[in-house]
């Protein structure tokens, strides 16, 4: 009797990871962590900012060993410019009098948000289960679709003056021809391209009964294609305002995501 119920037991173990070991599977999943867009400043400095994802997968393993995953996310990702510089260009006053106009950006702060949709396409790959324990890993790309991309300015202050070299003069405060201290926290939308991202992850497992497993793991996304697109040389000029991202201070920029994110595979139709 014993042995028999030994080996309805081994039975019904193995029939539960051999749930796990083909066919599809559902795939939910949320993550945190540094999510910005890298980029390098002309003139400045660009720090990163966090963000949150949340998945959607579904996925077949073709054997007990490896598969294909596929699906649909929702990232959002942060960043911040920090500007201190000036900037001077050949001018012509009502005078006739030539000048250099200069603008000053002082600790001026400008903080981008973005939310993309992310379509991946992964390789699946798995350990053998220790017990109730495995290992899954994943390696290839996905593309993100930005739907939204703003910035506000948070700090500092843009001061413009004119200098004429002739006399040796620099003259500030003359908003009639001008030159004015700019402190206004401007607000607006930036224009990105969709990035192929190259990505990668590593969880660990456990099954929970039969065709539910529950994961906790790290991920790793990069992107290998510039999303901006400059249109202008100055932030600031002729009393307009245009977000870092659309200047010449950033010529090239790709998400980064790295984080921490849980979930869990629900296997459907297992193919024994």
């Amino acid at each position: 009797m014993r042995a028999l119920l030994g080996i309805l037991l081994s039975l019904a173990c193995l029939s539960m990871v051999q749930a796990q070991d083909k066919g599809v599977y559902f795939a939910l999943s949320s993550g945190f962590g540094v999510h910005t867009l890298k980029y390098d400043l002309t003139n400045g400095r660009n720090n990163a900012g966090s963000g949150y994802l949340f998945e959607s997968s579904i996925g077949y393993l073709v054997t007990p060993r490896w598969g294909l995953q596929t699906g649909f996310g929702l990232i959002t990702c942060r960043s911040t410019s920090s500007l201190n510089l000036m900037t001077a260009s050949a001018e012509i006053d009502a005078d006739n009098d030539s000048y250099e106009l200069r603008t000053y950006y002082k600790n001026w702060t400008e903080q981008q948000a973005m939310t993309f949709i992310g379509i991946p396409l992964n390789l699946v790959l798995r350990t053998p289960p220790a017990g109730r324990f495995r290992l899954n890993a994943t390696l290839g790309a996905s593309l993100l679709i930005p739907i939204e991309s703003t910035y506000s300015v948070s700090s500092g202050e843009i001061v413009t003056s004119g200098y004429y070299s002739q006399w040796d003069v620099e003259i500030f405060n003359a908003p009639r021809h001008g030159w004015l201290t700019v402190t206004d926290r401007f607000k607006g939308n930036n224009s990105l391209n969709p990035s192929l991202m190259l990505s990668e992850s590593l969880s660990g497992a456990y099954r929970f009964t039969n065709g539910v497993e529950g994961f906790l793991g790290v991920y790793l996304q990069y992107g290998i294609n510039n999303v901006v697109n400059p249109s202008t040389n100055e932030v600031y000029s002729n009393g307009q305002y245009h977000s870092m991202l659309e200047s010449q201070q950033v010529k090239w920029a790709v998400p980064f995501l790295v984080g921490v994110k849980m979930g869990v595979n629900l296997y459907i139709h297992p193919k024994h």
